[in-house]
């Protein structure tokens, strides 16, 4: 009711029973229940204005990283390790798990806030490429250290 024109693309595969009592408004919802191919993807992603994560468990998310690479906000409630990739009011929104009232003015906060939205999708972009990303040197330098150590530990008979 506070965004006028709002479609919500529902993505990947599993039973929609528990969420839709009735079969969805085609208008409001596109529904792709299937897995997704990389080509629907980029197609998904280009159209989304924000990224919904609304899970009730969790411990990471493999579509946060897509997310940014899009430029994307991420909104996600805060359950496992998704607020070590998600920054609250930077890279996007985290709210409490089963929190339906938060859940929607958070999406409604970005949706209304073009220039917020922006701002996050470009928060996350840079996340990604500076912190996320193989890419990274020191990245590369501190995993490398990780498995060097373990290596020399094992090979001294150290465990």
């Amino acid at each position: 009711e506070k965004i006028k024109d709002l479609k919500v693309i529902v993505a990947g595969s599993g039973s929609l029973q528990p969420y839709f009592k009735q079969e969805p408004n085609p208008e409001v919802y596109e529904i792709i229940n299937q897995w997704v191919s990389k080509e629907k993807l980029n197609s998904i992603f280009s159209k989304a204005g924000v990224v919904v994560l609304p899970y009730n468990d969790a411990t990471q998310s493999a579509i946060i990283p897509i997310a940014y690479n899009f430029g994307k906000p991420v909104i996600t409630t805060d359950v496992g390790a998704l607020s070590e990739v998600v920054n609250h009011g930077k890279t996007g929104l985290l709210v409490p798990r089963k929190s339906r009232v938060k859940l929607a003015a958070s999406i409604i906060k970005l949706l209304d806030d073009d220039s917020l939205r922006m701002e996050m999708g470009q928060n996350g972009r840079r996340l990604l490429k500076e912190q996320l990303s193989w890419d990274n040197k020191l990245h590369i330098d501190n995993m490398l250290f990780i498995y060097n150590s373990v290596i020399k530990n094992k090979s001294e008979g150290l465990n």
